[in-house]
């Protein structure tokens, strides 16, 4: 259980979790903080505690804020976000963008096995044992990386 402060009062209350909304320009303040001290708690609360927090600049912000953050909890986004931000233009970035897609692979593992495998029509018709023998790629990734790639459309199966 998370305390938290509505109104100057506490309220006892289980949440999922915790949004520190703040109007106004957070250094501009009375309160004689230095700027230092300020970003030293906004980074405790975020990197320790876990807690979001949003600045805004004031009470039609946050009224529209709060509509905004009601329908995205009770409706969802409305659309399915991209799984990419932007897809890249040159070949060797597709290549380790496609790579790096697959389940249990970063960029430096998706760059490793271009390296050793040459392309990446190479790496997703390796068997188990090719990508095993690719230095950071365990059998338990490299069966994880056959099962997606076998996997047939509309397949739950077992998350991988």
């Amino acid at each position: 259980m998370i305390p938290f402060v509505v109104d100057g009062s506490p309220v006892e209350s289980e949440v999922e979790r915790v949004l520190f909304l703040i109007e106004g320009d957070i250094y501009k303040t009375r309160s004689g903080m230095p700027p230092d001290a300020i970003r030293g708690a906004l980074s405790y609360l975020v990197a320790i505690e876990g807690v979001s927090v949003v600045t805004v600049g004031g009470v039609h912000e946050t009224a529209s804020l709060l509509v905004t953050l009601a329908r995205h909890l009770q409706e969802g986004l409305g659309y399915e976000p991209p799984l990419h931000a932007s897809k890249p233009k040159n070949l060797a970035d597709i290549s380790e963008y496609i790579v790096s897609a697959l389940p249990g692979i970063g960029t430096t593992t998706a760059r490793t096995l271009l390296a050793h495998l040459g392309s990446a029509e190479a790496v997703l018709t390796s068997s188990v044992a090719q990508l095993c023998s690719v230095p950071g790629v365990g059998k338990k990734t490299a069966e994880r990386i056959r099962e997606a790639l076998l996997a047939k459309a509309g397949d739950a199966g077992a998350a991988v």
